[in-house]
């Protein structure tokens, strides 16, 4: 009811009437829809104020994506004599796209240089000159003008000048502009970058892909970081704090995790508020390159430092999940505990504590959490289901099948179409080889509400192979093996064996093989798995048994 609204409150939920079927007509222009994107521009400038010189670039981009380009010059020719600035750097791309489109590519320089000429302080136009320059190799002059018009404090000039540095070799100049740029851009603090336009967020984007490409050429990266361990030493270290964050970026883009540590280490050390940011990305960099114990100790500092108390429990989690990694289960427990003091009424800690104990294949210690989580928050119904889930689960794998089937059969009775239900009791009954068709009924149904769901595939693929549908039986754990979490290393024994029943050896020794793999790479593998996938495989001596 747009008449029930003040002015001000239309102007603040649609914006000034011009601009709003500008959007419009950008809006048509995307859908390849010209004749309303047509009809948009002309009410914003008829009826609503818009400039003239906005219009005719809006219409050049109508005439261009119409096919239209010589028309679409006409119009873009009329929003340059008037020296707007508007537009950013959209009308210079256009004229460029519009010249290669008429074959005319080689007018777009001298083109530039005449608006230049007419238009000094445009900074978009000039910056976007000077890009071309570069792409051109003509380098000075594109220095030149990067830091006539914007120098230390633009982030478009900055952007610009570590280009050119970087092609040079100047590595001091490089990283001079490379650290300002990385302050202006405001690339330590992601929840200020966030609020940042979209102008300036891409122009980030652009400086994280310069960084990885120095880290690419090998001499760039090695100059850069020998500079930066120069600048670091002594007992007057010159490199400063968004010099050294530059060069972090740089040591992990490249994975060289001496320099990784030095300088993160070396920029936290610099400040008495470090910034959470640069513990959490040394943290999450560790446990990329599976340096679990640096990865701990990355959170741990984090966790303890005095001036990041409020963030305790979001680094102690993290430190929980490092020990996990690296195979140490008490001191993951240990790590969640305290998070769960400091958060006691938080149940999404206790279901860590709960699934730590669960991968650590600990059944009895996550029986004991699951049901204590179960009686804890009764009142969160979506947290009670998911622990009977889990503890299903838990019991199937201690053996108690009777009672995690009927933990299904009593979830199902409450909800007769929920998918994962569906879909357990279905794998259950699959694996004890009964109720088969009914099985097949159920996971039906949880496929078709979660149709890339890997584990309901692997779920129908192991029914067919119980049901002897051997080529179906594939053909669904070859598709679940595709999905994004589909390095599983049960869907890959399935799928081995499944191969096996067809004859397909070779293929079915490699998905055994990779099973193998995954299963031996995970913190608390199943050895009674691992026995049989060595069973599988062939081997010149048989393995022997493991004791009893």
């Amino acid at each position: 009811e747009p008449e029930g609204l003040t002015e001000t409150e239309r102007l603040q939920l649609f914006g000034e009437k011009g601009e709003l079927y500008e959007e419009m007509g950008n809006a048509f222009l995307s859908a390849s829809l010209p004749e309303l994107a047509v009809e948009a521009f002309d009410v914003s400038v008829a009826r609503h104020g818009r400039s003239p010189g906005v219009h005719s670039f809006n219409l050049a981009q109508v005439f261009h994506q119409t096919g239209k380009s010589d028309r679409a010059l006409e119009e873009l020719e009329k929003y340059f004599d008037a020296q707007h600035v508007e537009k950013g750097r959209a009308p210079y791309q256009l004229l460029k796209d519009i010249l290669t489109t008429l074959n005319r590519g080689d007018e777009l320089l001298p083109r530039l240089e005449a608006l230049t000429e007419k238009d000094k302080h445009n900074k978009f136009l000039h910056h976007f000159l000077a890009g071309e320059l570069v792409s051109r190799d003509e380098l000075g002059r594109a220095e030149e003008i990067y830091t006539k018009m914007g120098g230390q404090a633009d982030p478009e000039a900055l952007l610009g000048l570590t280009s050119i540095y970087r092609r040079q070799g100047k590595f001091p100049e490089w990283l001079k502009a490379a650290g300002r740029a990385y302050a202006v851009l405001q690339l330590g603090n992601s929840q200020v970058r966030t609020r940042l336009s979209d102008e300036v967020q891409q122009m980030g984007d652009r400086f994280v892909e310069d960084l990885q490409a120095l880290a690419e050429n090998e001499e760039q990266r090695e100059g850069v970081l020998k500079l930066g361990r120069e600048l670091s030493s002594g007992d007057d270290p010159k490199l400063d704090y968004d010099e050294a964050c530059v060069l972090a970026k740089v040591s992990v883009a490249s994975k060289s995790s001496e320099d990784v540590g030095r300088f993160y280490r070396y920029a936290i050390g610099m400040q008495n508020l470090p910034n959470p940011e640069l513990f959490h990305d040394l943290g999450v960099y560790y446990i990329d390159v599976k340096d679990y114990g640096n990865a701990e100790r990355a959170f741990r500092d984090a966790a303890d430092h005095p001036a990041l108390e409020p963030l305790k429990s979001f680094f102690m989690k993290r430190v929980s999940i490092a020990c996990e990694l690296g195979g140490e289960i008490d001191d993951a427990i240990a790590a969640i505990r305290e998070v769960r003091q400091l958060e006691p009424d938080d149940s999404s800690y206790a279901l860590d504590e709960a699934r730590i104990f669960y991968r650590a294949r600990r059944w009895d210690d996550a029986v004991s959490v699951f049901e204590a989580i179960i009686r804890d928050f009764a009142a969160d119904e979506e947290v009670v289901r998911d622990c009977r889930f889990s503890l299903s689960a838990v019991l199937v794998q201690k053996g108690d099948y009777d009672r995690g089937e009927q933990i299904l059969l009593d979830i199902l009775e409450q909800h007769p179409d929920n998918a994962q239900a569906n879909n357990d009791l279905g794998y259950l009954w699959a694996d004890r080889d009964k109720n088969l068709e009914q099985a097949r009924e159920m996971v039906t149904k949880a496929l078709a509400a979660e149709p890339d769901n890997a584990a309901y595939m692997d779920s129908m693929g192991w029914i067919l192979y119980r049901l002897g549908e051997y080529a179906e039986s594939v053909q669904h754990l070859e598709k679940a093996s595709q999905q994004p979490r589909g390095d599983d290393s049960t869907i890959y024994d399935h799928l081995g064996d499944a191969r096996a029943k067809l004859g397909q050896a070779e293929e079915a020794t490699q998905a055994w093989q990779k099973a193998l793999e995954l299963e031996e790479d995970k913190p608390a593998p199943d050895p009674k798995m691992i026995e049989a996938l060595k069973r599988k495989l062939p081997t010149e001596e048989p393995v022997p048994p493991s004791p009893q």
